[in-house]
């Protein structure tokens, strides 16, 4: 079994009490703190701070800016135990990853940034250059709140053989169970099915009909659904928790959300350089864009942290 949420880092771009990172943060800290008495919580606030025109911000700027921070976690944070942290905003990515890792954070929560291809072009939002690059697992906070229950989606994937897909399948579940015990939602598993030759959709307990286009095609569909039902076995979820449609991942995670409306999707990522990642996008961004629930990402740094951390 996952163990409960230890440190939660949340990235605040400005002091109000509408922050839904902020927000955000508090409502896991406290339905962990509500399972899992016995566990103390932290929560890291950081705020970016940006300098005058193109300069980085002063050291006595930033000594305001967590001072300010520090008298407003008092305020709107009772009984919750909080740190106060405040970088520049322009090289905001690699201060918050060191921090991370110093604080050995459990969780990184940051409210969805502007997006677009421009944008990512001339310099990544923030919250893109964390899904690239954080070294623990990234919660992009929607405008949906936080309540007891619920559904948590998980977008596994069984296309790809070998040991690193396996590896992060189980994570993304145990990162699932996380989450699942701090709120008490049921975890479904998601899986996109990309045909190689053009088929119809089909429901989970339909994969033995037959499909349109080459018997080989039909054959590797079937096994994909199958891996997925013994996955889901194996870790006491039943099929009825298993979700299939053929389609890209960007085309059928939204769809599938859609009708399931999770208070969280998780999902794993690869990390790209930025030119290629704002032509072609990354799944994971593009499906961030067409969801209002929050999304977690398993970033392959916060993967492999957590591999070394089992060994």
């Amino acid at each position: 079994m996952s163990q409960p949420l230890k440190t939660t880092v949340a990235v605040l771009d400005e002091l109000c009490v509408n922050q839904r990172a902020l927000k955000r943060a508090l409502a896991v800290i406290r339905l962990n703190q509500a399972r899992h008495a016995e566990s103390s919580s932290l929560l890291a606030a950081v705020l970016t701070v940006a300098g005058e025109g193109a300069a980085a911000p002063s050291e006595q700027a930033l000594a305001a800016a967590k001072a300010e921070l520090e008298s407003f976690l008092q305020q709107h944070c009772p009984g919750v135990n909080c740190q106060a942290h405040a970088v520049p905003a322009a090289d905001a990515g690699r201060a918050l990853n060191a921090l991370c890792k110093h604080l050995e954070a459990s969780l990184i929560i940051k409210a969805a940034d502007p997006h677009g291809a421009l944008i990512k072009l001339v310099r990544p939002p923030l919250d893109l250059q964390l899904m690239r690059h954080a070294p623990a697992p990234l919660l992009v906070a929607g405008h949906e709140e936080w309540t007891e229950g619920g559904i948590i989606a998980v977008a596994v994937d069984f296309a790809a053989e070998g040991e690193q897909s396996h590896a992060l399948n189980l994570r993304l579940l145990r990162q699932a169970q996380r989450f699942s015990m701090a709120t008490g939602a049921q975890i479904h598993l998601l899986q996109a099915l990309t045909p190689v030759f053009k088929s119809r959709v089909y429901a989970l307990d339909g994969y033995a009909e037959r499909y349109d286009g080459h018997e080989q095609e039909a054959l590797r569909l079937q096994e994909l659904i199958k891996r997925q039902l013994r996955f889901a076995a194996a870790h006491g979820l039943s099929a009825e928790r298993c979700h299939v449609q053929e389609g890209r991942p960007d085309e059928v995670i939204p769809a599938l959300c859609a009708a399931l409306k999770p208070t969280l999707l998780l999902l794993g990522t690869r990390a790209r350089k930025a030119f290629k990642a704002a032509l072609w996008g990354n799944v994971c961004e593009r499906v961030l864009d067409g969801l209002s629930c929050d999304v977690a990402v398993l970033t392959p740094k916060s993967v492999a942290r957590e591999a070394d951390a089992l060994h």
